[in-house]
């Protein structure tokens, strides 16, 4: 891949990140963060960062994360265990990201 194609790669990575972070709503960026990143097959994610530090790459606070996530476990939207985030309902959790 030349520099220039490469360039703009990243450009348009960034533009899309600047946007979800500036345009959507937190609960929207986590639930496609979540979507992006499960594993088709078996609807989880096991998470290689802290919680802190995936509220600094989504742009919200820490307690906001941890709130939302405890809500939808609550609601049956996704399963908690340690690192592991299981996703038990994928439909809801699109209809939120589309918010």
């Amino acid at each position: 891949m030349n520099m220039l194609a490469l360039q703009a790669k990243r450009l348009r990575e960034f533009t899309y990140q600047l946007e979800e972070i500036t345009l959507k709503e937190s609960a929207a960026r986590l639930a496609h963060y979540l979507l992006t990143q499960a594993n088709p097959s078996f609807h989880h994610i096991t998470l290689a960062i802290s919680r802190a530090a995936l509220a600094n790459v989504l742009g919200i606070g820490r307690e906001n994360l941890s709130r939302i996530l405890s809500q939808w476990s609550k609601q049956k939207i996704i399963v908690q265990k340690g690192k592991t985030i299981t996703l038990l309902d994928s439909t809801k959790l699109k209809k939120i990201a589309l918010n």
